[in-house]
């Protein structure tokens, strides 16, 4: 029996609408980032099918809402569970594919997905 190795194959094509255009991204499956110079970048599926994304860098996060934003001001929404072992290996290779310096990327998904529930619960009450 041989060992299968999975391997990725990326055609990355830029066509980003405008902040102006599409101010708001929900993304599905979605991880977080964070590379050495300490910039941190969402990953994820749009809404659209087969549309992935990497975000710029974040510059700000709301766990309450599980949304961010990012330098070009557009608000990126995390919606549902972050990706499995199969998805964050996926985005870790867009992201390598979109920046040269995300070879040494940090994946801080399940920090923020704890961050993301810790903050749910204390809004609605359930954790004080």
């Amino acid at each position: 029996m041989s060992n299968r190795t999975k391997t990725v194959v990326l055609a990355m094509r830029r066509t980003t609408a405008s902040v102006a255009d599409a101010p708001e991204v929900t993304l599905w499956q979605w991880a977080v980032f964070q590379l050495p110079n300490g910039n941190r970048h969402c990953c994820g599926w749009r809404e659209q099918p087969g549309r992935c994304r990497v975000s710029t860098p974040i510059v700000s996060m709301d766990a309450a809402s599980a949304s961010a934003v990012t330098t070009s001001g557009r608000l990126y929404r995390l919606s549902g569970p972050p990706a499995d072992q199969d998805g964050l290996a996926f985005w870790r290779a867009c992201l390598h594919a979109n920046l040269a310096a995300a070879a040494d990327a940090i994946d801080i998904t399940a920090a923020i997905e704890t961050e993301i529930r810790v903050s749910t619960l204390n809004v609605n009450g359930a954790a004080r």
